[in-house]
């Protein structure tokens, strides 16, 4: 584990709450190296634009963004999704549906001794990969985190 590439993936980068996740990772830690990340999501052409648009929020010019790679995967391409695992220690992901784009990851993770957490409020779906890879995931090492997002929203007057 610790001759991996990256400390963490942003999966799902190009939608809203992936890039929220990087807005916070280029603020907090910019290119300081105290944290090796990296972005991914199926479009290169999309993850450049919305690195620009990050890059736009945080205000400090490139520097924020240099050196987070882009990792272009496709979640249904087990060999992707496997390759992308095995650069990382933890990959974080927002990309859902997950029941629909959320498993292959979670298999990945749990073979490979990569952490996984994701935002996920489809709890059957949750259920069912703890059932099939958490045996493995002890196994290997990996935490598999879900439901981190996934909480009740107020607004007070």
């Amino acid at each position: 584990m610790a001759q991996r590439k990256y400390d963490v993936v942003i999966l799902g980068f190009t939608g809203f709450t992936g890039r929220l996740a990087a807005v916070h990772l280029a603020k907090t830690y910019g290119s300081t190296g105290a944290v090796k990340w990296a972005v991914a999501g199926r479009n290169a052409e999309k993850i450049k634009s919305t690195i620009q648009s990050v890059i736009d929020e945080v205000g400090n010019g490139d520097e924020c963004m240099a050196g987070v790679a882009i990792i272009e995967v496709d979640t249904n391409n087990k060999e992707q999704v496997k390759a992308m695992a095995m650069q990382t220690r933890v990959v974080c992901t927002t990309a859902g549906p997950f029941a629909k784009y959320g498993s292959n990851v979670v298999e990945a993770c749990a073979n490979s001794g990569t952490s996984y957490t994701d935002i996920t409020g489809e709890t059957e779906w949750v259920k069912e990969m703890i059932m099939l890879h958490g045996p493995t995931a002890r196994k290997t090492g990996a935490r598999i985190l879900s439901l981190c997002g996934h909480g009740e929203s107020r607004l007070t007057q």
